[in-house]
């Protein structure tokens, strides 16, 4: 439309040159004819094919408007539009960046003890989802993993899929916790941390009321607790209830005795630290 009003522009110019020229030429007196390079002619013919010009352009480009439709892929977010209005494109020019915000999906970088602690059965289950002040979002579904070790992070990559029913909690960018099933242990001992000394070692009670020092060879934190697999000697089978010192002492030895009362309340206590029985 701009191309044809400027053609249009130039024509009423060149008719408007071509009229004053004929005028001049009028009065000037001479009684032979001007030429048409003399009156501008030969301009104002290209100004009218110019013209002409300009008006099929606008009708091809009319033409092809009416056959373009600009669809998205699928409904999403636009977080990025990198054409203006009034703006020419081409046929496969990026006009717009678009999220999709109904099937999210999320990339876990797990280490080498994650990885391995993951349950072996984890394709297609369920991982839960928090946001960053541990409120719940909702569940994710574990689809498939890298199987690789990445060579810039050194980790595992792990891809999950938001379920649909719960699509709308999550926003796409938004910072997860993610909590996968991890591998069942069994028989094992949740104590305080306390129970722990920097050593790693547990310090146990045994049936004659002697200190045994216990050093395990897993130890796992969640939250304020450790856990550590029971251990495993002949008596070990036939043991509900072990006893534990909560708060062990530098000066412990093993196999000295100590001695254990029981208060109104049945609360196990001895002289100086408090003692725990443990249920398996």
């Amino acid at each position: 439309e701009v191309s044809l009003a400027e053609a249009e522009l130039q024509l009423l110019q060149a008719q408007k040159k071509t009229a004053l020229a004929q005028q001049d030429w009028q009065r000037s007196g001479f009684s032979k004819a001007p030429t048409n390079l003399m009156l501008f002619k030969p301009q104002l013919k290209i100004a009218e094919q110019t013209v002409r010009l300009a008006q099929q352009q606008l009708n091809v480009a009319n033409k092809n408007l009416s056959y373009t439709r600009i669809r998205a892929p699928f409904k999403g977010l636009i977080t990025n539009r990198m054409v203006g209005m009034g703006q020419q494109v081409s046929e496969g020019e990026a006009l717009l960046r678009l999220i999709d915000h109904e099937n999210l999906k999320l990339t876990l970088a797990l280490s080498d003890t994650q990885w391995h602690e993951l349950s072996e059965s984890w394709t297609n289950s369920q991982a839960q989802l928090f946001d960053t002040t541990n409120k719940r979002l909702g569940t994710a579904t574990m689809v498939r993993s890298g199987k690789h070790i990445d060579r810039e992070t050194r980790q595992y990559q792990l891809f999950l899929e938001i379920d649909s029913n719960n699509a709308h909690s999550v926003l796409p960018g938004q910072f997860v916790r993610a909590r996968l099933p991890g591998k069942i242990r069994s028989n094992y001992l949740g104590l305080p941390e306390s129970a722990l000394t920097r050593k790693g070692i547990i310090w146990l009670i045994d049936q004659s009321d002697r200190l045994r020092p216990y050093q395990p060879s897993d130890i796992y934190y969640s939250g304020k607790q450790v856990l550590v697999p029971a251990p495993q000697t002949p008596e070990a089978d036939s043991i509900t209830h072990w006893r534990v010192a909560l708060t062990p002492l530098d000066f412990f030895i093993a196999g000295k005795k100590v001695a254990i009362i029981n208060d109104k309340n049945n609360n196990i206590y001895n002289f100086t630290w408090l003692i725990l029985y443990i249920e398996i």
